[in-house]
């Protein structure tokens, strides 16, 4: 593996990482939920669930 791989990958992982985000908020919209109300129900903090939404966090399977 080089460095451009390396590079590749971490562009991947960081647009999934915004495309997941992106989902959830969407779907909680659609469900009505604030974000105090969803970070409540899922067990995550609200600081937390703001940060998965934006893509500034990555994502964990365990949350996922």
């Amino acid at each position: 593996m080089n460095l451009i791989d390396i590079d590749i990958d971490i562009d991947i992982d960081i647009d999934i990482d915004i495309d997941i985000g992106h989902a959830v908020r969407v779907r909680r919209t659609e469900l009505g939920l604030t974000q105090v109300r969803l970070a409540h129900l899922s067990g995550l903090s609200c600081q937390t669930l703001i940060g998965l939404e934006n893509g500034a966090l990555a994502i964990w399977a365990s949350i996922v």
